[in-house]
């Protein structure tokens, strides 16, 4: 394998070791290709390395940019970033600079400003126009009693596609829609029609969708719309609403099982957990490759690794998810039983040990959105009150709430709760229902008690049977997706992890 290697266009002979790392963040679906090991640059390498910055585009007195690409037979194979000065160990007696240099990939702008936060009323200010659309929401309760007017309150698609495609955000998709066949029926990314197979039916529930109407506002704009205390006013330790890009992908995981990446046609996307799992029919995460008949002389490279543990601290007893407003009785008003919901468990009760959890400690899953809240029953009980009492609503918080769009358009929508069977203002985004639509896939254990069931059989749970280290020859030119599964004598495994070497690629992988 014929490996070459450029900086900024210019052909050059690095020294050192260095593999490919397929990393994982906690949380998220996709992977990265993060280089690892240091490159040593020397003679007339580092003659040019130097030369080179005085003729770049540079930040004064901080850093320069210089593109690091390897290639594979002439073919790009890895592309990255070296931050010159500050990336580099020099040594001038030696005239070397060794350094290691960061990925520039698909991911890199995103990342880079994930956690940035951003004041929610300059965010709202600038949903003011086009392409941006608002409603005007009307709060009504289970029999048809007005509550509470919203004049202005906008999508879930509005937030995402501000917070990453505008100039004065983190402008990483300007002028580019966002994509979701989960949550807005878009086609698939293999070309698929959506309303081919699906009409406009969710992929995930069979039913009618509703998660294209999802809508969001900021606690202090209902507090004040309701006559309260505006957050700015109330001398509280959190004056300003704050939102950034990793609060919207938290909401996107822990309450709709729904997780983010950049597709094949380089498009940002979001799509339910299941739409992940091998087998999908509108995407391509199958098998890649099978170890169990690829040979290394008369044996394959699968043969006699048929050695495994369990991810035991992937083990819970219970599962709860919790919200910023969600429990008992809170400011003079109940919560909603729906909302508050009831942990998933595996052992014979709620708020007790599994037999099949290591430990005497009782462990328990929580999915918490602490700035997130949907219970508007409980938000009508408080307006409700005598005196009405909106201040209960935490300073720094949203809610999050779906919308009729026929035959009462801009009202938010009246479900069944599946806890109590009973109507509820919002109750399609309760704990209950959330859990019962969505959460029935990667869970701890493939049965447990969801929704008070005597047991419930999900649909898909965690693999957490880890294979020891396998390595076999790739060739840099040989494509590899650590989404697809590979198959070897255990039977199908996911990726768990991945490092490709120059001429190898070492793996562990996940089995049921």
């Amino acid at each position: 394998m014929n490996y070459t290697y450029t900086l900024n266009g210019v052909a050059v002979n690095p020294t050192g070791k260095w593999e490919i790392e397929y990393r994982r963040n906690e949380g998220q679906i996709f992977f990265r290709r993060i280089l690892t090991g240091e490159l040593t640059f020397k003679g007339v390498d580092y003659t040019y390395l130097n030369s080179i910055v005085d003729n770049l585009v540079s930040y004064p007195g901080r850093c320069t940019y210089i593109d690091f690409v390897i290639y594979c037979s002439g073919v790009e194979f890895w592309t990255g970033v070296f931050k010159y000065p500050y990336s580099f160990t020099f040594d001038d007696d030696s005239c070397t600079a060794t350094g290691t240099p960061e990925v520039a990939d698909e991911y890199s702008c995103i990342m880079t400003y994930y956690e940035r936060e951003y004041n929610y009323t300059d965010f709202k200010t600038s949903m003011s126009g086009p392409p941006y659309a608002w409603n005007s929401i009307d709060i009504y309760n289970t029999v048809g009693g007005l509550e509470l007017n919203l004049p202005i309150v906008w999508s879930l698609r509005n937030h995402i596609y501000l917070i990453l495609g505008e100039s004065e955000y983190l402008n990483c998709f300007e002028d580019t829609d966002i994509k979701s066949s989960f949550l807005w029926e878009d086609d698939f990314p293999n070309g698929d029609d959506y309303a081919t197979y699906y009409g406009t039916n969710n992929y995930v529930t069979g039913a009618a969708n509703w998660l294209d109407t999802i809508h969001v506002i900021d606690n202090n704009y209902i507090r004040t719309t309701a006559g309260g205390t505006g957050c700015s006013d109330a001398g509280t330790s959190i004056d300003v609403t704050m939102i950034s890009f990793k609060m919207i992908e938290e909401w996107l995981r822990e309450r709709f099982n729904a997780y983010w990446y950049i597709d094949q046609n380089g498009d940002f996307r979001i799509e339910h957990i299941s739409f992940f799992l091998s087998g999908f029919a509108h995407s391509d995460y199958g098998s890649w490759i099978d170890l169990s008949t690829l040979m290394s002389g008369c044996n394959s490279y699968a043969d006699r690794r048929n050695k495994y543990k369990y991810l035991t601290d992937k083990l819970f007893d219970q599962e709860k998810w919790e919200w910023q407003h969600f429990d008992g009785n809170e400011g003079g008003a109940d919560h909603n039983i729906n909302f508050e919901g009831v942990p998933i468990f595996y052992g014979p009760l709620v708020n007790t040990k599994s037999d099949c959890v290591p430990d005497e400690e009782f462990k328990e899953k929580i999915s918490s959105t602490p700035l997130l809240s949907t219970d508007i029953e409980w938000l009508i009980n408080l307006l409700n009150l005598a005196p009405p009492n909106p201040d209960e609503l935490a300073c720094g918080g949203f809610f999050m709430f779906d919308l009729y769009l026929t035959p009462t358009p801009d009202r938010i929508k009246i479900a069944v709760g599946h806890l109590d069977g009973l109507n509820a203002v919002n109750a399609h985004c309760s704990t209950a229902n959330l859990m019962e639509y969505f959460f029935t896939w990667n869970r701890i254990f493939i049965n447990g008690d969801m929704n008070t069931a005597d047991v419930t059989v999900f649909d898909s749970a965690q693999k957490l049977k880890l294979q020891e280290e396998i390595e076999f020859p790739l060739c840099c030119s040989d494509e590899f997706d650590p989404m697809k599964t590979i198959i070897t004598e255990m039977g199908e495994g996911t990726i768990h992890s991945a490092v490709q070497t120059p001429y190898s690629l070492k793996i562990q992988l996940l089995y049921d």
